[in-house]
């Protein structure tokens, strides 16, 4: 069992902006009203049950409704994996990568993970665990949750891996407010609850449980500062470091587990992985 952390952005909704129901509306509206973001909580049930909060979000109901009839299906991620290449790809990036992690292009499980299903029996399998990271921000808490749901939701995923309910949301690492990140006082020292700090005592709490296993991060999703702050933290704490770039199927990754001594680069450990 691999434990894989994804970064989660905006992507779900940036993605889909005047593409599906009530997109631009939830997106100004999400901006209007960041406060709500202890509010949120997203339910895909069996047939057409469906829990969607806050219900203050104009539109927010019938874009999440739009969304789960549009990508929901194993068919519609393939087909959108494919139009990857014309740069019509509309799935959310945290989808992608993490669909581009265990299949290739042509939607065959890659190598690694037939071998590893090839060595074990049913009765012993683990599904990978996926920790899903973000913003204390009410729109990417919003679409952390509902990619949770699509990863629990559709077969492609949920019979490789299992998404953790509760979603990591990093207090202060707010890109409306970058100030929070790491604010001091005396220029010297990050402050200890920026968002920076929360960020690596949260990686380092998670890796003094997971000596010995696999770890990896998948930071496609978020905005660019995370992303290199995720890859810092990946190189110290010993994760594999997955990115995944626009219409690219294939990962630039990072697999250094520490930083490297004088005799070696970072760029030496750096590969493609298609």
């Amino acid at each position: 069992m691999r434990t894989i952390v994804i970064s989660v952005g905006i992507s779900l909704l940036t993605n889909n902006k005047g593409f599906l129901a009530c997109s631009e509306d939830v997106i100004n509206n999400f901006q209007d009203n960041q406060a709500v973001v202890d509010e949120i909580d997203v339910k895909v049930g069996n047939g057409d049950r469906m829990r969607v909060y806050p219900d203050t979000i104009s539109g927010l109901y019938d874009f999440t409704e739009d969304f789960i009839k549009r990508y929901f299906q194993d068919n519609k991620i393939k087909q959108n994996i494919i139009d990857r290449q014309n740069g019509n790809d509309r799935l959310p990036a945290e989808i992608s990568s993490l669909y581009l992690y265990y299949y290739d292009k042509t939607g065959s499980l890659r190598d690694g993970f037939n071998s590893d299903l090839q060595d074990r029996s049913e009765t012993d399998f683990k599904k990978d665990r996926v920790i899903l990271l973000t913003t204390d921000t009410a729109d990417a808490v919003y679409c952390a949750n509902l990619v949770r749901e699509m990863i629990n939701g559709v077969s492609l995923f949920n019979t490789k891996c299992c998404a953790d309910r509760e979603v990591v949301v990093i207090k202060n690492l707010d890109v409306y407010d970058p100030s929070k990140w790491a604010e001091n006082n005396d220029g010297m020292e990050t402050a200890e609850n920026s968002g920076l700090k929360n960020l690596y005592n949260y990686f380092h709490n998670l890796s003094q449980g997971l000596q010995g296993a696999e770890k990896i991060i998948i930071r496609t999703g978020g905005y660019k500062e995370l992303g290199a702050n995720l890859l810092m933290i990946a190189i110290e704490k010993g994760f594999k470091s997955y990115y995944l770039f626009e219409r690219s199927y294939e990962f630039i990754c990072v697999d250094l587990g520490g930083w490297p001594d004088r005799y070696s680069t970072i760029a030496t450990n750096m590969h493609r992985r298609g």
